[in-house]
């Protein structure tokens, strides 16, 4: 999975045309610790899974329907402050259950980059 974000981040780097930069062992490391409670990734599966998740990362596993992330009817956008700095929070609202924080932006890139080709 963290070969296909990987993957996602170099197509974006050279769609944008963002500079490059060596590659820095060290600087991963930092960055995958100060990620490590936002590395929680979804995952997109196309055939039936019993899914069993441990409890301590992971409350539940939902299971929706990729029309039911496409339709703006469930998104829901919020705005918090946190230190001086307005940040935009989204919400999937579907069948009783929240998806948000880290799971929500990583969808919506998704859902994106779909609707990019």
């Amino acid at each position: 999975m963290f070969a296909l974000v990987a993957a996602l981040g170099v197509r974006e780097g050279m769609v944008t045309g963002a500079g490059r930069s060596l590659w820095s062992a060290q600087e991963a490391r930092a960055a995958l610790w100060q990620a490590k409670w936002e590395v929680l990734l979804p995952i997109v599966v196309r055939a039936p899974v019993a899914w069993q998740p441990d409890g301590h990362e992971i409350e539940k596993v939902i299971e929706v329907p990729l029309a039911a992330l496409r339709d703006l009817a469930n998104l829901r956008v919020e705005y918090r402050e946190r230190g001086g700095v307005r940040h935009e929070v989204l919400f999937w609202d579907y069948q009783g259950e929240t998806i948000w924080g880290a799971t929500a932006r990583i969808l919506k890139q998704y859902l994106d980059v779909l609707a990019d080709g």
